[in-house]
């Protein structure tokens, strides 16, 4: 077999395109592994099957190189692993647009000093010349070899629960879409959804023999399905409102649920007959878990007691009385001996089953624990709470072993496989991630917590981003590096700008301060305290003297920058989002919750107009440089242009999938950027108003900035990631559509 030593797709094309897909298996057939090397490391081929078949059929490529009769170099074996690994993290955003690709492979890649892996990256960038798009200047995705494996996507609303099958091939997962859908653990497929309930599915349960699923719904019904075939079996009616939680006894021939009726039942598979009902708790059951002999059950409530019962008599043998929150989740280790509770307490409690005694409480929990699990061989703990992270803990000791942070909203449920290799999560983001639990942590995330906003000074040299981890960070623009950390604030930074001069940075924040910072030194000048209400909006005028922001009872108050003095009060604006002030500084306008934004007169404090037309909240408003144009950013997820002159609503943006929290135009007027809790940055020409690039995120993307060129986009994401990207291609787009 005589193969060429580069594989361009463009001659490849022409030739027998089923021979191509199935190159790899041929070679490694052949043992042909240096071309086979060489192929899986050429990004015109990588482009040309995933557009054509799929990422998975790729990701399935690799395997082929690591057996054992093909002779590949160590270090050649390992690129392709970091390449596999990178399109496994990618799939989840590829199976949903294929122009992904460059972008994604650069935005995980760029660190990685290995000859093959750059060479396939400049391939990309020179593949990428043929349209617009947005080129990572760093890596600021997830790079492989970190525990986060992959992101599933598929439910359209928060994943709520989460189990594996017996035997770790399969995986089933539930939603308050009224959905159930069962997957492929190894290639992250749906397999099949499941549709029956009419509201909320809180948790399911799989057989000891793999062959059955029940789940449990706030419909207040529980459902029997065949996990093969997904028909439904049996609907189950007995509780009065809705039911939580539900456990599957060893033998498989019982199971128990529990509901915010506060009764416990237990309950025939085969027959759907309820068997018992156990009443005790006081309030909502939230979690309930059989020992494995099967002779004892444990029971978590919002009453803030976890009991133990022996499930032949029903009676309560212990009450575990300790914890100040509701008990959200309970597990028992697989010896039988101890229970590990979570509550909204924030801490985890380990008890002895046996005696009720409580042997240990952790305290260093970050927000309330949502859901917990233990490993098979009952010495760690990994936790999900409501600040978004799982975190991995010693049982013995109580000691925090490692954090996993990927995840931007509640961690509802946990499962472990059964060899305890991989962990599933489910999550209010509506994802389920897979992690490798043998993985080192060495995240990637630039700010603690959600990035609130982002700013490029006049020169286009610095960035400034600001957090809810009460910091803000200033970059060097053309090579991402932080230059500064600015620390003083004792609350959530919402905004920041810059002046004019790029001397200044002025921050807002929760604490109801301004700080004002040097930015050559990061050094603080000046603090004006309650100068803000939640110092969510913040913006200076051209002309750098004044500061606008958010002041108490719905008001917009103007501050002299170097005094502090107020200079003018605005009243009666409804809930501020952001504010936008005019280039000309004569005017500014506010957005509101109110599914409308306003325009205000600078010198007088009068209202000028209500500009109505979304039908949600109005998060942001960009102002073209020209003065002439708004655009509008909202919760109905679309932009809307506006004439400022006339008042007029021009035209309506629609491209998005979620809410949109962030807008910016280029300085030179030409196109505009939008951030959306939909994960995506996209990038909009506004003359023809077509979408003409987009990147995808690791999470919503809440603030962006455009440079002064244009040529760079800063930005922020919920989940503390910062992007620096370069557009390219756009003016050559325009130019062969005869665009002026």
């Amino acid at each position: 077999m005589e193969i060429p030593p580069h594989y361009p797709m463009n001659s490849f094309i022409q030739e027998d395109s089923t021979y191509i897909l199935h190159l790899p298996y041929h070679l490694a057939k052949a043992s042909m592994g240096e071309e086979l090397c060489k192929l899986l490391t050429d990004f015109d081929f990588i482009n040309y099957k995933t557009t054509t078949l799929s990422s998975q059929s790729l990701i399935e490529d690799y395997d082929l190189a690591q057996i054992s009769n093909i002779q590949i170099p160590k270090k050649q074996k390992e690129s392709l692993k970091l390449i596999q690994a990178t399109i496994n993290l990618s799939k989840h955003v590829l199976d949903d647009d294929k122009k992904q690709l460059a972008g994604q492979l650069l935005g995980r890649l760029l660190s990685f000093e290995i000859p093959e892996i750059q060479t396939m990256l400049e391939q990309a960038k020179q593949h990428q010349q043929k349209e617009p798009w947005l080129r990572p200047l760093t890596s600021s995705l997830t790079p492989p070899g970190e525990p986060l494996l992959r992101t599933l996507t598929g439910h359209n609303n928060w994943v709520t629960t989460a189990a594996i099958t017996p035997d770790g091939d399969k995986f089933v997962s539930a939603s308050e879409d009224a959905t159930v859908k069962i997957w492929n653990l190894t290639s992250g497929s749906v397999i099949n959804t499941l549709t029956g309930h009419n509201n909320s599915i809180n948790a399911v349960a799989i057989t000891p023999d793999g062959k059955k699923i029940i789940s449990a719904s706030d419909d207040k019904t529980l459902k029997i399905w065949n996990l093969e075939t997904g028909e439904e079996l049996l609907t189950i009616i007995g509780h009065t409102k809705s039911i939580r939680t539900v456990a599957i006894h060893p033998d498989g021939e019982i199971f128990i649920s529990g509901s915010t009726d506060n009764s416990l039942k237990v309950w025939d598979i085969q027959t759907g007959q309820e068997l018992h009902t156990f009443i005790g708790h006081g309030n909502s059951i939230n979690s309930v878990e059989i020992e494995p002999s099967g002779k004892i059950f444990v029971s978590a409530s919002d009453d803030k007691t976890v009991k133990i019962w022996d499930l032949q008599t029903g009676k309560v043998l212990h009450d575990l009385i300790g914890h100040s929150g509701s008990v959200m989740t309970v597990a028992i280790t697989p010896d039988g001996n101890r229970v590990v509770s979570g509550s909204r307490d924030n801490t985890l409690k380990i008890w002895d089953l046996h005696t009720g005694k409580e042997l240990h409480t952790v305290t260093e929990h970050i927000g309330s624990v949502m859901a917990v699990a233990i490993t098979p061989n009952g010495k760690q703990a990994i936790t999900g709470s409501n600040s978004a992270l799982l975190n991995i803990w010693d049982l013995e000791t109580g000691a925090k072993l490692n954090t996993l942070d990927s995840h931007t909203l509640f961690v509802n449920a946990i499962a472990i496989t059964p060899d305890g290799k991989k962990a599933i999560s489910a999550s209010s983001d509506m994802t389920l991630k897979v992690w490798d639990l043998q993985a080192e942590v060495c995240t990637l995330t630039i700010h603690r917590d959600w990035i609130k906003a982002v700013t490029i000074t006049a020169d286009g040299k610095l960035a400034v981003s600001a957090s809810d981890d009460q910091t803000l960070k200033v970059w060097d623009v053309e090579t991402g590096k932080k230059l500064h950390t600015l620390t003083g604030h004792t609350g959530h930074v919402n905004s920041v700008v810059t002046t004019p001069d790029s001397k200044l940075a002025i921050s807002a924040s929760d604490d109801r301060s301004l700080k004002v910072w040097d930015l050559d030194s990061g050094v603080e000048l000046c603090t004006y305290d309650e100068h803000c209400d939640a110092g969510e909006a913040l913006a200076i005028t051209p002309d750098g003297q004044n500061i606008i922001s958010d002041g108490k009872s719905e008001t917009i108050k103007v501050y002299n920058l170097s005094n502090g003095i107020e200079l003018l009060t605005i009243e009666n604006v409804y809930s501020i989002a952001k504010i936008a002030v005019t280039p000309d500084g004569k005017q500014v306008i506010s957005t509101s919750q109110n599914k409308n934004f306003k325009i205000w007169d600078l010198q007088s404090g009068i209202e000028l107009h209500n500009f109505t037309g979304h039908t949600a909240w109005v998060n942001a408003v960009a102002i073209a440089p020209d003065g002439k144009l708004a655009i509008s950013a909202s919760n109905d997820y679309t932009l809307k242009i506006w004439d400022l002159q006339t008042r007029e609503e021009l035209h309506t943006l629609a491209g998005h999938s979620y809410w949109i929290w962030a807008v910016a135009v280029c300085p030179n007027g030409k196109f505009l950027v939008s951030g959306s809790w939909d994960r995506s940055l996209k990038v909009w020409d506004l003359q023809t108003r077509n979408l003409v690039a987009s990147f995808i995120g690791e999470s919503e993307i809440d603030a962006v900035a455009i440079s002064p060129d244009g040529m760079t986009i800063v930005a922020g994401e919920r989940s503390g990631r910062l992007h620096f990207l370069r557009l390219e291609g756009f003016d050559k787009f325009r130019t062969q559509f005869h665009v002026t």
